[in-house]
């Protein structure tokens, strides 16, 4: 606990090192309007902006062990703001292409019939994906569905990013068996 009322930021990032949540709610409070402010002029999505303060903030609550080594926080978080930002950017860019390839209309086909088809193909991947292993499902949805980095993944989840690495290529290829045997049995 903060021995005084005075922002002490070298006391409080020690403090939330060992994991005082009183201190991360006093650091989080002394820094949302900053991050909100920043992560609204890289993206210009309030709704958005909530989302990467969420985040960036639960990244540093997981790493907390690391904050006491931290020179300039203030740094330190605009740095991590713009990185959730370009990886939120990613993420929709990502998933704009995957709409646009999926999108690719018969001229005899009507809006309801791509929805149909776009949401059973949604059903097919998301069976596929509940038949790999745990850990191949736990690495593909954090790399290949969220679009977080393998070294990430890798630290969330305890393992080496070659595992890491080797649970998305493994993953990619059940899935695509999968969803090969299963077209096969449709037709």
């Amino acid at each position: 606990m903060l021995k005084s009322t005075t922002y002490n930021e070298v006391e409080l990032l020690l403090q939330v090192s060992r994991g005082d949540e009183f201190a991360f709610r006093i650091l989080f409070n002394h820094y949302r309007k900053k991050v909100l402010f920043i992560a609204t002029n890289l993206i210009n999505s309030n709704e958005a902006a909530e989302d990467i303060l969420q985040e960036v903030f639960v990244k540093i609550w997981l790493n907390k062990e690391h904050l006491s080594r931290i020179n300039n926080f203030s740094a330190y978080l605009r740095l991590s703001v713009r990185n959730e930002a370009f990886d939120l950017l990613r993420k929709k860019a990502r998933m704009e292409v995957f709409l646009e390839n999926n999108k690719k209309l018969d001229i005899d086909e009507t809006p309801d019939d791509a929805i149909f088809q776009f949401e059973e193909r949604q059903v097919k991947l998301a069976d596929a994906i509940n038949h790999l292993t745990s850990q191949q499902r736990k690495v593909f949805e954090l790399c290949g569905l969220e679009g977080r980095r393998q070294s990430d993944v890798a630290r969330v989840l305890h393992i080496s990013k070659a595992t890491v690495k080797k649970h998305m290529a493994d993953a990619y290829k059940n899935i695509r068996e999968f969803l090969r045997v299963s077209a096969k049995v449709l037709f």
